[in-house]
């Protein structure tokens, strides 16, 4: 794994995962127990790392490059990088981890890999100028809050996929009126009460 910062951009290239970070950042045990109304588990030591490679720079990047052959994003790791606005995300890429792009307010579009599967809890919360997100058919499981308060968001689904939608996974985004797959199956609260939720058509599944 390799990665160089130039020019305002962060560029990263290797053939496996991006590694978590900053796991002792987020919560106290009883903000978490609160938070999330379930008990905290800690993180490992060997799961995460306290510091990322490119922290001195995080809050100049505006742009990212995620090369292909990457494998996945880890939790937390583009956390608070605050003046973000573009990410380059390859077909490579099959899961985002927890808080991998929590806080980072001027990003406004993602185009996600259609190899995604999972993103993970908060993975883009408060991503206040997020317009546009792409949901492949390849994904299956979306966290809770992944996408809460994403106020200028209207994500689009693709129509003929089955995946579970967290608790407050876009709790706080602007659109009133959703198309989800009709397969989907949504946690408590997944959308706000006044939000229309519109179920597209399934084609044909076996039984």
């Amino acid at each position: 794994m390799q990665w160089k910062f130039d020019d305002k951009t962060l560029i990263i290239r290797g053939d496996s995962n991006i590694n978590n970070y900053l796991c002792d950042e987020d919560y106290s045990e009883e903000e978490y127990n609160a938070y999330f109304e379930r008990d905290y588990e800690p993180p490992s030591e060997e799961d995460c790392l306290k510091w990322r490679p490119w922290d001195a720079f995080c809050m100049d990047i505006e742009h990212i490059v995620i090369e292909d052959g990457i494998k996945g994003i880890g939790a937390r790791a583009f956390k608070n990088c605050i003046q973000l606005s573009t990410v380059t995300i390859p077909d490579s890429i099959t899961f985002i981890g927890s808080r991998a792009f929590e806080n980072c307010a001027k990003l406004t579009s993602v185009n996600l890999s259609e190899s995604l599967t999972s993103i993970g809890d908060s993975a883009f919360e408060n991503c206040a100028e997020l317009t546009s997100v792409n949901l492949p058919e390849s994904l299956t499981h979306i966290g809770e809050y992944a996408f809460m308060n994403c106020t200028k968001l209207t994500p689009t689904f693709a129509s003929n996929s089955k995946r579970d939608i967290g608790y407050r996974a876009f709790s706080g985004c602007k659109s009133k009126n959703i198309k989800i797959p009709a397969l989907a199956h949504l946690e408590e609260y997944a959308f706000d009460s006044d939000v229309k939720i519109i179920r597209l058509s399934t084609g044909w599944n076996d039984f």
